[in-house]
């Protein structure tokens, strides 16, 4: 047996759980191991001083005094009615969408306001780009490195 599992059993075996298996291989342990008998001796001197140590008994009226406590303290705690929950489930939405909106809104191409993008629709962009030369296919892209796709509002693709 090792010192580890020895000094486990210690205290199962002031409690008595253990087997007569295991209590005589703990037996034969700390008969050959003095550190694991130190071990249990400081063990059994502190059940000993436990035992000898004055007891003391609560009250008769001590459990109807903690459940007094209890419920007290149960009144008094704040707890959110279903309003207040909510109103901050719905915040928390607004937040969230608030901030996916904005989120769209930074990752979309900006137009300039003298454009004719901004009142033509999809199949007039596209007649418009071949009538001035551009790429048909909106994925070709022009000497200053914008497609097609970069003309269109968001809301087309």
């Amino acid at each position: 047996m090792r010192c580890r599992q020895a000094q486990q059993w210690i205290s199962l075996w002031l409690d008595d759980q253990l087997r007569p298996e295991q209590r005589e291989q703990l037996r034969q342990h700390l008969d050959t191991c003095p550190s694991c008998r130190q071990q249990a001796q400081r063990w059994i001197r502190a059940r000993e001083a436990l035992r000898r140590y004055p007891s003391v008994a609560p009250r008769a009226d001590f459990d109807a005094r903690v459940w007094q406590a209890l419920s007290r303290h149960r009144e008094t705690s704040w707890t959110p009615s279903p309003w207040r929950r909510l109103v901050a489930s719905a915040a928390v939405g607004a937040v969230v969408a608030v901030s996916l909106l904005a989120a769209m809104w930074w990752q979309t191409p900006r137009i300039s306001a003298s454009s004719p993008l901004l009142w033509m629709g999809g199949r007039e962009v596209m007649e418009w780009a071949h009538m001035l030369g551009m790429p048909k296919r909106g994925n070709e892209r022009w000497q200053d490195g914008s497609s097609l796709r970069s003309w269109l509002p968001f809301c087309l693709w």
